[in-house]
């Protein structure tokens, strides 16, 4: 057995715990473990197995802390540990993970504040966080991360977002709750509702004071992967434009109508949402979300007031 390689016993129906004696399988590669009912602490011998490049314990019974002996799997480029029990706080010697790529945590009851050493980590295309007890801000690092899709943080306990952590791409990547974290003017921070559909939160100190007959109009244009096939144009009933842009944000007063139309379009038909990566828009009216989408074809109109 210390020779194995690979050991993929994912979704069956194992019980018991996991045996301290894995950690004498120093050759394995692979270990697959997830959508069982496997309970129990993750024992601290799991980092003796220094070769293993994917670990998956996902959708367990596991409880107890993260061994911080993990961090010792410096080949790791897959790390699921999500939809388990698992307590205490991420270990900041996952730090030393430099080749990790995925990591998805999510689904646990995690607790502490978010290791600045997670910004090591410069191949993460991957880091699901959300549905724990995470506590304190979002650190500066997290903006060093490139390669980094997403970072989902809701259903947490966050507080707050450190502006470095908007730096370059990251700045449209943080899944939030809008309602709880405030956002820099750095990021543009995104939520995401039941339905797993994206929508920007607003910015700290957002609204304009706008004169009578005149509102205060704020789109905000997450691009795809395409952000040349992206306009929008706000019109009133007769056709007159009193906005208009492509896949730049607008925040502005401008002249109220009775009736008023938003439609966005996209020139190759295909919407914001999925094919080229994951764009939104997000409409706020006085300071307040109004409508937000991604999935549609060639264009989406949105009613604006009394609009028969």
């Amino acid at each position: 057995m210390v020779n194995l390689n690979n050991l993929r016993l994912k979704q069956n129906r194992l019980t018991g715990t996991i045996p301290s004696q894995f950690g004498r399988l120093t050759n394995l590669d692979t270990l697959s473990l997830g959508i069982n009912g496997i309970s129990g602490t993750i024992p601290p011998e799991f980092g003796d197995m220094t070769k293993l490049s994917k670990v998956n314990l996902g959708q367990n019974r596991l409880t107890g802390s993260i061994p911080t002996e993990m961090g010792r799997l410096s080949l790791l480029t897959v790390l699921h540990m999500f939809v388990n029990g698992l307590t205490g706080e991420i270990p900041s010697e996952f730090g030393n993970l430099v080749d990790l790529g995925d990591l998805k945590l999510l689904i646990n009851q995690l607790t502490g504040e978010i290791p600045s050493e997670l910004g090591n980590l410069k191949n993460l295309k991957t880091m699901d966080l959300w549905q724990n007890q995470l506590t304190g801000i979002v650190p500066a690092q997290m903006g060093d991360l490139s390669n980094l899709a997403t970072l989902t943080l809701h259903n947490n306990l966050i507080s707050g977002i450190d502006e470095g952590a908007c730096k370059g791409t990251m700045m449209d990547r943080l899944i939030v709750d809008c309602q709880y974290v405030p956002c820099p003017n750095e990021c543009d921070c995104r939520a995401m509702d039941q339905y797993r559909r994206h929508y920007s939160c607003p910015i700290q100190n957002m609204t304009l004071g706008c004169k009578d007959n005149f509102l205060d109009f704020h789109v905000i244009i997450v691009p795809d992967g395409a952000p040349q096939e992206t306009s929008w144009d706000l019109k009133d009933i007769s056709g007159d434009v009193l906005a208009q842009g492509t896949s730049n944000d607008l925040h502005s007063c401008v002249p109220l109508k009775d009736c008023m139309v938003f439609t966005i379009r996209d020139a190759a038909g295909d919407g914001m949402c999925c094919n080229k990566g994951t764009g939104s828009y997000t409409l706020f009216l006085s300071g307040q979300l109004y409508n937000y989408g991604a999935m549609f074809m060639r264009e989406e109109s949105i009613p604006i007031g009394q609009c028969q």
